[in-house]
């Protein structure tokens, strides 16, 4: 498991989703729906575009 949150990062706020996704056009891997909330979250491989925008997100 703590393989995986190396190289997968799940994104559980739209406003965030948003940037990643539309403003640096970064692809997510999978979305779903939160058992126990019932929210959309959004999956994406961990990787230096990834990791830039997440410092650069305000």
């Amino acid at each position: 498991m703590e393989d995986l949150k190396k190289d997968i990062y799940v994104c559980y706020s739209t406003r965030q989703f948003d940037y990643i996704y539309r403003v640096k056009s970064i692809n997510y891997i999978i979305t779903g729906i939160h058992v126990k909330t019932k929210q959309q979250f959004w999956a994406f491989k961990r990787d230096e575009a990834l990791n830039n925008a997440l410092a650069s997100y305000k």
